[in-house]
Formats: C-alpha cells, structure tokens, sequence
C-alpha cells in the first residue's frame, strides 16, 4: 500500500539536524489511506506537492525574518524540508485530496476500486449443468 524504503535515508539522516518538520504517519480507515505531516508554523503557501506516478513529494519552507536581534537560541528549524513517499497500485493517486489544519498536513487517498475487498457469488449446481444451460439457450 504504501512504500517508505529509501536506501539513503538513513545515511541522509545521519548528517542533517534533527527534524520536527514533516514527521509522517500513514493509517487506513476503510477505503481511504491518510497520511499526516506535522508543518508547524506553516500557510498552504508555504508547502508545495508534487504527484509523479505513485510517488508524492512534499516540500515546505520556512524561514524567519531577518532582524539586527542577537540570537540566544535557536532549536525551531527553518529552511526547505523534503519529504517522498511511494505508494502502490493499491490507491487511486489521481484522487487524492490536501488538507491543510492546524499545523497538520493530511493527504487521503482513496483505495482503488480493484484493491477493494469484494464479495463473489456462488453459484449451485455442477459446472456441467450449467454449461449445458448456456449451450442449450
């Protein structure tokens, strides 16, 4: 349903500061898969999403106003934060929908109608009786 290897992550990781930016959890509920982002501080304006295949990016930035203030600490990050996620053919891509609420990012994403569970009749009666059925008609 929803990829999220990438060999080089955990090497990009290692060498960036740690961020708060656009931490990301996935859940399913029912026939739709949501995704969250945590984008404090950010406006719509300020994120950007990019569809190819079945893969998402999210990018945002945030930067703050430059000021002749001497700086005595500083933990909030700032800058341009990049986030990618693959998904299967499981989903419908083409449909998915941004909502943008308090600090949070949510992407749904509706399960394709081929990936939905379905129910099959069963039908009685041998298999040559109905294929004598269908001849004779």
């Amino acid at each position: 349903m929803l990829f999220r290897f990438d060999p080089f992550d955990t090497i990009d990781r290692k060498f960036q500061a740690p961020q708060s930016m656009l931490a990301m959890d996935a859940v399913r509920n029912g026939d739709t898969v949501y995704v969250y982002f945590d984008a404090p501080g950010l406006d719509a304006e300020d994120l950007n999403l990019t569809i190819e295949k079945n893969s998402v990016t999210v990018e945002a930035s945030r930067r703050w106003v430059a000021t002749d203030a001497k700086t005595l600490t500083s933990e909030r990050p700032q800058g341009t934060f990049r986030r990618q996620i693959q998904f299967g053919d499981q989903v419908d891509i083409d449909k998915l929908d941004a909502t943008l609420d308090r600090g949070v990012l949510t992407l749904a994403v509706p399960v394709a109608e081929g990936s939905k569970p379905r129910t099959i009749d069963i039908a009685t009666g041998s298999s040559t009786e109905r294929e004598l059925e269908t001849s004779s008609s």
